[in-house]
């Protein structure tokens, strides 16, 4: 009972660091120009649309993502999440812990059915939650939206696929979008965006 007590901690606190922003180390951002980029650790690559700010999503000199910014570059500097971003982080399901589910184990919001009537969401907003690919993750912060979904890797086919509350695979990626309210409807756009162009090396 113990270990599995531990197991479970050691799998929420990598949750915690994917939801982090930039996983703690320092980096300088740059501008997209819309050439796809590699997470070469981890074996995939994604596009960020042209003109936003982005940085490594990094721990421990390993990069397992990146976090894109809508606004002020400066926010990649130290991982402050003060702005409203975009985070991908990659991990290896490295404990297998066998039934363990994705989203029972680390969604503590709403799902995709039921958080679009939880906020005071006009119909345009309702309908940019629901057409965000995928399963998701919702919960509010005040003025604040926080939208997280995972995407894991079919061994197999070597592709992405949207995850549901299945069992955790050997890779993953935890999505995230912070945003604010009025902006959840162009800022869901460009998630979709980015979740799209995930591709396996």
């Amino acid at each position: 009972m113990l270990m599995s007590l531990t197991i479970r901690k050691m799998i929420a606190i990598t949750i915690a660091a994917a939801l982090a922003g930039c996983g703690g180390d320092d980096a300088n951002y740059e501008i997209a120009t819309g050439k796809r980029l590699a997470v070469e650790n981890f074996g995939y690559s994604l596009v960020v649309p042209k003109g936003l700010h982005y940085c490594p999503a990094a721990s421990g000199g390993n990069v397992h993502g990146y976090v894109i910014y809508g606004a002020r570059a400066g926010q990649c500097k130290g991982g402050s999440t003060e702005d409203k971003y975009i985070s991908l982080w990659a991990d290896f399901n490295v404990l297998k812990l066998p039934g363990e589910k994705i989203f029972s184990r680390n969604c503590k919001g709403y799902g995709k059915n039921e958080f679009p009537n939880e906020g005071n969401f006009s119909e345009d907003q309702k309908r940019a939650i629901i057409d965000i690919k995928g399963e998701l993750c919702g919960k509010f912060h005040g003025n604040v939206v926080e939208i997280t979904t995972f995407l894991g890797l079919d061994s197999k086919s070597k592709k992405y696929y949207y995850l549901g509350n299945s069992e955790i695979p050997d890779r993953f990626i935890v999505v995230r979008l912070s945003t604010f309210r009025e902006s959840i409807v162009e800022d869901a756009k460009k998630l979709n965006s980015i979740l799209e162009s995930v591709r396996y090396n």
